[in-house]
């Protein structure tokens, strides 16, 4: 199950706390809820501490996040190289890794 808690820091500025597996079924949650904070032209973090594993589309999607600049925070030592790994050699800027 996935779990995501939004944090407004300010007006413009907003936190997702996601919690769990970004699986297939909960990826369109997630989605829909970046897109929404995204529309209202706020400046979007994901804080990634929580979440264990992606999957393929779950990398696609927050790859595609990183191209809005969405940026990531506390991101673990597995999920950070599940993304690089996906990204066709390319190394991505703004993944903060998770000590």
């Amino acid at each position: 199950m996935l779990r995501i808690s939004k944090h407004s820091l300010s007006d413009k500025e907003v936190t997702l706390s996601v919690e769990g597996r970004i699986l297939n079924h909960g990826i369109e949650q997630l989605r829909r809820e970046c897109d929404d904070i995204l529309a209202r032209r706020h400046q979007l973090t994901i804080d990634l501490s929580g979440v264990s594993f992606v999957s393929r589309k779950g990398v696609g999607v927050l790859q595609d996040f990183q191209r809005r600049h969405v940026a990531f925070a506390n991101c673990s030592v597995f999920v950070g190289e599940q993304l690089r790994s996906r990204a066709a050699g390319e190394r991505k800027p703004g993944i903060d890794k998770k000590a």
